[in-house]
């Protein structure tokens, strides 16, 4: 009997297909990044070596298609799907709060604004940085904002400030990548450029 489970239908309906998706070091990065996980961590749940990830996250090699496959499945799996030029989560996995929440209190704005800020939240800024292949020094670097602040909004120390958001929203946009609720896109006419800087990717501090 089919479940009436949104779900479970969504993964049931979508598995083949999304496997069918072209798994690149791209979707790898960004996925981890969605869901904050380290190298270690991917190897542990997916029995992928951990020099076997790191190779095809910085593409210094050819992974064969079986541990694409195993990566891939690892990711979905946990509920994270890779779609052309981009990832999704399923809403539920993990819920990424209302980016109110991730603004300083001193400067709440209406529910316009948090749709113009691209409703940034750390979800968002590890795996757009996971997909473009950039360091937090990196984005540091091109957006102007501290090295700290990014440290400590990526890892849910502490509210970012609206200014802040609006950078990281704004240097995000101009390397083509677009927020959705639950995943990021990129341009398809920027896309792969990501991959084509990720041999200087570094695991972020």
């Amino acid at each position: 009997m089919p479940s009436n489970d949104p779900i479970q239908f969504q993964r049931s309906q979508s598995d083949d297909a999304d496997l069918a998706v072209e798994f690149i070091a791209s979707h790898c990065r960004a996925a981890r990044g969605w869901l904050a996980w380290t190298q270690n961590e991917l190897s542990d749940r997916s029995g992928v070596g951990l020099t076997g990830i790191r190779d095809f996250e910085s593409q210094n090699r050819q992974s064969r298609r079986s541990v694409r496959i195993l990566l891939q499945k690892t990711l979905q799996n946990a509920g994270v799907l890779c779609i052309p030029n981009g990832i999704e989560a399923l809403p539920s996995t993990p819920p990424v709060g209302d980016v109110a929440s991730f603004i300083h209190a001193g400067e709440r704005v209406g529910k316009r604004m948090l749709i113009a800020t691209g409703r940034i939240t750390p979800p968002h800024c590890r795996a757009s940085r996971g997909w473009l292949g950039w360091t937090q020094m990196e984005l540091s670097k091109r957006s102007g904002v501290g090295l700290r602040a990014i440290r400590d909004f990526e890892n849910e120390l502490r509210q970012s400030h609206l200014s802040a958001m609006i950078l990281l929203r704004d240097t995000f946009d101009d390397a083509a990548i677009r927020f959705t609720e639950f995943g990021i896109r990129c341009e398809p006419a920027t896309s792969g450029g990501s991959d084509r800087g990720g041999a200087s990717f570094r695991e972020p501090d």
